[in-house]
């Protein structure tokens, strides 16, 4: 085991919580920073407006990588629920509508 290798960090709403990249409308690519605090509120709004709780089960359909994986993820597992991860193939506009007979 490596020492020290966890170790407990103190965080601040304004502390950098994570980077988004885009290429905006300029089509030069960009990191926006993004706060703990801009997260935070951003999640309490939707669980409340939602009145997401312990029954909600979420689809998690975009990639990680995608800035709307952030309340996919977090908002369900904050406010009691479950995330269901989509299979790679699960959500492809290809696929046409489900085969009922």
């Amino acid at each position: 085991m490596i020492s020290g290798a966890l170790t407990q960090q103190k965080t601040s709403v304004d502390g950098l919580a994570c980077v988004l990249y885009t290429s905006g409308s300029t089509g030069t690519p960009k990191g926006v920073e993004i706060p703990h605090g801009a997260i935070t509120s951003m999640i309490e709004w939707m669980i409340e407006t939602f009145s997401f709780d312990g029954s909600t089960v979420y689809l998690q359909s975009t990639t990680y990588t995608f800035d709307l994986s952030l309340p996919e993820l977090f908002v369900p597992l904050l406010s009691g629920g479950k995330v269901v991860l989509a299979p790679p193939d699960a959500l492809r506009s290809d696929m046409g509508p489900p085969n009922d007979g």
